[in-house]
C-alpha cells in the first residue's frame, strides 16, 4: 500500500493505544525536526522518520509516526498503488504503449535528472519533490544509478547523488528498473500472506516493495537481467512493468501471462519458453516480517 500526503488513514487494531484512530498523512516538509531528524512534535520519538514510515496528524490534534503497514486506507481515501498494475491485470489496450527504448519519463529517470540538476539531495526532499514513491529511490540506488552519501551540515540520512555515469543513454537504465518494480509488484498482489487456514490477505494490502528483504530485491534484479539478456529484441515494444508482470505470473505457472494473447503468438511462445526455465519462485513472510522468496 503506498501512502500520499493528504491521504485519510485508520491505525490497524494491534497498534498499541493509537489503535482505530484516524488521521491524515502529513508531508516530511510539514513537520519540524531537531538536529537529529527527530520530530520535535512526536511525543516520545527518539529516532527520524523511517523508510517504512509516514507522519500521521490524528483527529484530535496529535502527531504520530506510524509504520506504513500499521495503517488501512480510511473510507473515501484511495490509495495510490506502487505501479500501474493493479490487482486486475493491466489492460492490453495500454500494454504495448511504451517500448524499451522509449519509457525515458520514468521514476528512475527523473530521480537522475533532479539529482543531476539540484546535487545531492535527501530522500524525503526525492519523494515529495517528485512524487515518487519510498521504493523507486531504494530501487535506484541497489541498481546503481544513485548512491547513498554522509548527509551534509548535520542533515537527516539518507541523502543521495548520481553514481558514476555508465555506458549507455537512460533508456537502457530505466528499463531494467521498472521490469524489476513490475515483477515486484506483481509478486505482492497475487500471492496471499498464509496468516491463517484459508491462505490469510492478499500481501499487497499489508505489506509492499519495501518489506522485501534486500537480498531477494539482488536474486530477484539478477534474474530480471538474465531475462532481459535472453529476451534480446523480444522486449523491444514491450512495457517494461508489464514485462516484469508478465515474467512473474508465467515463470509461477499463474492463470495469466506472456502466453496469454496480449503479445504476438510467436514473441509470447518464445518469452513464455524463457520465463519457464526460470523455474518458480514464491513469496513467503520470515519471522522477522521481511518478505522472501522461495
Amino acid at each position: 500500500m503506498q501512502l500520499r500526503s493528504g491521504m485519510r488513514v485508520r491505525v490497524a487494531p494491534g497498534s498499541g493505544v493509537e489503535s482505530g484512530k484516524t488521521g491524515v498523512v502529513v508531508s516530511t516538509r510539514e513537520v519540524k525536526t531537531d538536529g537529529r531528524g527527530v520530530a520535535v512534535e512526536v511525543q516520545g520519538a527518539y529516532y527520524p522518520l523511517r523508510r517504512n514510515e509516514v507522519y500521521v496528524r490524528l483527529n484530535n490534534g496529535e502527531l504520530i509516526q506510524m509504520p506504513k503497514n500499521r495503517l488501512q486506507v480510511a473510507k473515501g481515501s484511495q490509495p495510490r498503488r506502487s505501479s500501474s498494475l493493479g490487482r486486475k491485470r493491466a489492460s492490453s489496450g495500454s500494454a504495448m504503449a511504451l517500448g524499451r527504448k522509449k519509457s525515458l519519463n520514468t521514476p528512475v529517470t527523473r530521480i537522475i535528472e533532479y539529482l543531476r540538476a539540484r546535487g545531492p539531495m535527501s530522500g524525503r526532499d526525492i519523494v515529495d519533490d517528485l512524487g515518487v514513491e519510498d521504493v523507486d529511490v531504494m530501487l535506484a540506488e541497489q541498481q546503481g544509478f544513485i548512491k547513498e552519501i554522509k548527509p551534509p551540515h548535520g542533515g537527516v540520512s539518507p541523502w543521495y547523488v548520481v553514481a558514476q555515469t555508465r555506458k549507455g543513454g537512460l533508456g537502457d537504465y530505466d528499463y531494467p528498473h521498472d521490469m524489476l518494480r513490475g515483477y515486484l509488484t506483481a509478486a505482492l498482489w497475487c500471492s496471499t500472506d498464509e496468516s491463517d487456514e484459508s491462505g490469510g490477505e492478499p500481501m499487497d494490502e499489508n505489506y509492499d516493495i519495501d518489506d522485501i528483504d534486500q537480498e531477494s530485491i539482488v536474486e530477484a534484479k539478477k534474474d530480471i537481467n538474465k531475462f532481459i539478456d535472453k529476451a534480446g529484441d523480444l522486449l523491444d515494444d514491450v512495457d517494461p512493468e508489464k514485462a516484469g508482470h508478465d515474467f512473474w505470473l508465467t515463470r509461477n505457472g499463474h492463470g495469466a501471462g506472456f502466453w496469454d494473447g496480449d503479445y504476438p503468438e510467436d514473441i509470447g511462445e518464445k518469452l513464455t519458453d524463457i520465463s519457464h526455465k526460470f523455474g518458480e519462485k514464491w513469496p513467503y513472510v520470515g519471522d522477522d516480517g521481511k518478505i522472501y522468496f522461495g
